[in-house]
């Protein structure tokens, strides 16, 4: 089968699987945003711009209602409008598999790049397609911009430079969380630059300089970037931080001192989320492979990538969670962890996962047990019974333990035991690897949807 034909494929079941779900809710059920979105796509229809009940609502990114503007333009019902919104979902989440493919097949076969974009739609945040959120936009799009990086990195020619600035834009026009990936691209600039220099083993610091010269064109932009934008803003009587939309209000009023702990949260739940393993062959494979002169560079890069990819959107997620809830427009509410808004680090993580499997890089038993031993204890440091609070729509990975008797000393047990195999893995039990994630995506799946349909009733 050609390789466009089975990606159609996997992305035709990918959609069918997340829609066979989102088709079972009844309604909306996450208020105001559902409403909001649907009427966006009416007025972007319509040919009124963003409006909401004829109010202009300019403080949501276009990208995603602008999707939804055909089921609404070709059904006057309502019900009829939001099925047809659903459907098309399940076809955004599920394009995921494109941009997850081609990065996986840069280094790994074409099989093994097929495993990792079946893995990126089999995750549990799929269950989204049911809902009118951006996550389902975003989820490809965030990719995509990976993708693009990725790409101007092994080659930084202007015209890949350009693809990948508009790959960001784009990004930030479907949810302004996607302002993250300028620093994850500057960030990969200057760690990948430094690896290649030093595997050259040149005079550092003359060639670092002339490693980074050739992203001036990125340079120059994303320098002036901001000075056009604050210039556009202030025409229009708005500032820079406007924005950021509905995210607005919480620039400035993080508890700084908080940050640290929220980071450390979120990267443990991520950690929870991809079920151990996948993190814990991340974490193997960054400490063995960096450094190593026999490492195939476009396995570093992904690396490197995937390394600032959750650093940066875990630290601009601690800050969202370092706000106090009063700022962000709504009622107080106890603390949260906001796995929606991590989740799309995850494809890069089952990446790394499937070259881990597939034997791209030597497995030190030393290296593997310290891999595993971060794996398992970080899951352990999240209190759930605090920050559990709305996780049927935040956090799907905590819902099973904030739902039920199942206490941290139990998630501490699994993990560690997940662990625990990752450590004394040998290499011919490798299907029982991908089973037990599926098998952790399959559990996680099943709580959410079964807490999701007796929300959305």
């Amino acid at each position: 089968m050609p390789t466009w034909a089975a990606l159609a494929l996997l992305v035709a079941a990918g959609a069918w699987f997340a829609h066979a779900f989102a088709a079972r809710l009844p309604g909306p059920w996450i208020f105001p945003d559902e409403l909001l979105y649907g009427e966006l796509a009416r007025s972007i229809g319509a040919g009124e711009g963003l409006l909401v009940r004829d109010a202009p609502a300019d403080l949501y990114a276009l990208v995603y209602p602008a999707l939804l503007t055909p089921a609404f333009a070709l059904f006057e019902s309502v019900p009829d409008a939001y099925a047809a919104a659903k459907a098309i979902n399940a076809v955004l989440v599920s394009l995921a598999a494109v941009p997850a493919f081609l990065i996986a097949r840069r280094f790994l076969s074409r099989l093994g790049a097929f495993a990792a974009a079946a893995l990126a739609v089999a995750v549990p945040s799929t269950v989204y397609a049911g809902m009118l959120m951006s996550e389902n936009a975003f989820y490809p799009v965030f990719l995509a911009a990976v993708l693009a990086i990725v790409a101007v990195l092994d080659r930084p020619t202007a015209a890949r430079q350009l693809a990948a600035l508009a790959a960001l834009g784009l990004a930030f026009l479907t949810r302004p969380q996607g302002v993250a990936l300028v620093p994850i691209l500057l960030t990969s600039i200057l760690l990948v630059a430094a690896l290649d220099v030093r595997r050259a083993g040149a005079p550092f610091l003359r060639a670092y300089l002339r490693s980074l010269g050739r992203f001036r064109l990125t340079w120059a932009l994303v320098a002036a970037g901001p000075a056009a934008l604050t210039i556009l803003q202030l025409v229009r009587g708005a500032s820079l931080v406007d924005l950021l939309g509905i995210y607005a209000p919480t620039v400035g009023g993080q508890q700084l001192s908080e940050i640290p702990r929220w980071f450390l949260y979120h990267v443990a739940e991520l950690d929870l989320y991809v079920g151990i393993l996948p993190f814990a062959a991340f974490v193997l494979l960054l400490v063995t492979q960096l450094r190593s002169p026999t490492a195939p560079r476009e396995l570093r890069v992904l690396l490197v990538v995937t390394a600032a990819a959750i650093v940066w959107t875990a630290l601009l997620v601690a800050a969202f969670s370092a706000t106090p809830s009063a700022a962000e427009g709504y009622v107080e509410l106890p603390p949260r962890i906001h796995e929606r808004y991590m989740f799309y680090c995850a494809p890069l993580l089952l990446i790394a996962f499937v070259a881990w499997l597939a034997g791209r890089a030597p497995r030190p038993r030393r290296a593997a047990v310290a891999a595993a031993a971060v794996a398992g204890v970080l899951p352990a440091l999240i209190p759930v019974d605090e920050v559990g609070h709305n996780a049927s729509f935040e956090a799907l990975a905590l819902i099973v333990w904030s739902d039920t008797p199942l206490d941290r000393t139990v998630l501490a047990g699994l993990s560690l035991a997940f662990a625990a195999f990752f450590a004394f893995l040998a290499p011919r039990r490798r299907a029982i690897a991908v089973a037990l994630v599926l098998l952790s995506f399959a559990g996680t799946r099943l709580v959410a949807e079964t807490r999701i349909e007796a929300l959305a009733e």
